[in-house]
């Protein structure tokens, strides 16, 4: 989707999925656990899950990025008795990182990236999604950084002072013994995710599909 700013002639083009850390929360609580557990849990599982894969689609209302599908569903892959509730866990994060891989590169965006929001708190988490990407994540140091730009944008047209100076960032950078693993598994995701698109097309009736229009 393509939104306007304040700026005449400048668009912000965004791909944003219908869940990311809302899938996340959702398995936590699932398996009696929070947030404040997910270090620990990322700790306790291996790069690649141990086999375990996901599909993060958790939304009742499907996928927007970077596809459009009312009938997108989450489902896990890989699991035997063998697993722990940290390897679902480490699956799952890292199905939302590959998903952030696919907007990217469905959008054809570069550049410099940085990431915010409740989900970079976590150490790990960041420094997952730096290994999924292949590229420096970089992490402002403020909080709720979204308010405050809002606050910076208001000020600016409103005239009322000066603007405030950029905020620092931690960078994140990737990890060249986890490369392998996540283009792998990358890779894998996409198979998985079309297959499984393949099976959404075939249980959702064509005219209730965006875009098809029922036979006459």
């Amino acid at each position: 989707m393509w939104l306007c700013t304040p700026d005449p002639g400048r668009w912000l083009r965004a791909m944003p999925a219908m869940v990311g850390t809302a899938a996340l929360e959702w398995f936590l609580a699932l398996t009696g656990a929070t947030t404040a557990d997910l270090d620990r849990l990322l700790a306790d599982s291996p790069p690649g899950a141990k086999g375990v894969t996901a599909l993060p689609f958790l939304s009742d209302a499907g996928e927007r990025a970077p596809f459009v599908d009312p009938a997108a569903r989450g489902r896990f892959d890989g699991l035997t008795l063998a697993h722990t509730r940290a390897d679902a866990v480490r699956a799952m994060c890292e199905a939302i990182g590959y998903a952030a891989r696919h907007c990217l590169e469905a959008a054809g965006l570069t550049g410099t990236l940085a990431a915010c929001g409740g989900g970079t708190r976590s150490g790990p988490w960041a420094r997952l999604f730096a290994d999924i990407l292949g590229r420096p994540v970089r992490i402002p140091q403020e909080n709720e950084v979204g308010a405050l730009g809002a606050v910076r944008v208001a000020r600016r047209f409103l005239g009322e002072g000066p603007e405030r100076k950029p905020q620092s960032f931690r960078t994140v950078e990737p990890r060249r013994a986890s490369r392998a693993v996540y283009e792998d598994g990358y890779a894998a995701y996409r198979s998985a995710l079309d297959g499984a698109r393949a099976q959404w097309g075939e249980a959702v009736p064509h005219a209730h599909r965006p875009g098809v229009r029922p036979a006459r």
